[in-house]
């Protein structure tokens, strides 16, 4: 006996639909949205998954003690003032602190500018994303072999 074909496409599409929308590629209504912590705890496994997948094991190891100053500015206004002040008035060159998450500078002491938030406890939080890439300039001016973050986008693989 043949089964009609209309509810067997429905359903596939419902299972799709829904496969689509818990997967994460697609928005998801309200019924199925994460808090924002889990959205965030997904997103870095997410990244983690594409880290472990994309590049090969090693026997390598990076062993190397670094100090950091790291700049982190709540208020952009601020920011930019001390950025000026500090860096753009010896580089004229250099874009504004306004165009970039975050910055590295290579100097004696590195540093690592970027925004500031605040979690509704009062818990200060940078962006973590920016803080690894800025911070993996850091590591490859301080240790051989380190790759350079911007190069994430390139052909590394």
């Amino acid at each position: 006996m043949k089964r009609p074909l209309l509810p067997i496409l429905i359903r596939c599409v419902v299972i799709g639909v829904f496969l689509c929308l818990i997967s994460g590629c697609a928005q998801r209504p309200a019924l199925l949205t994460f808090t924002r912590g889990q959205e965030a705890q997904r997103c870095f496994n997410q990244c983690q998954d594409w880290w472990r997948t994309s590049f090969q094991k090693t026997d390598k190891k990076i062993d190397v003690v670094i100090k950091v100053r790291l700049r982190a500015y709540g208020d952009k206004d601020e920011q930019i003032a001390e950025f000026d002040r500090d860096w753009r008035s010896k580089h004229p060159d250099w874009n504004t602190a306004d165009k970039w998450a975050g910055l590295s500078i290579s100097t004696r002491l590195p540093e690592i500018w970027m925004d500031l938030r605040e979690t509704k406890d009062g818990l200060l939080v940078v962006p973590v994303h920016v803080l690894g890439h800025e911070f993996m300039h850091v590591v490859e001016h301080k240790a051989t072999g380190a790759i350079n973050p911007d190069t994430f986008t390139g052909d590394i693989y």
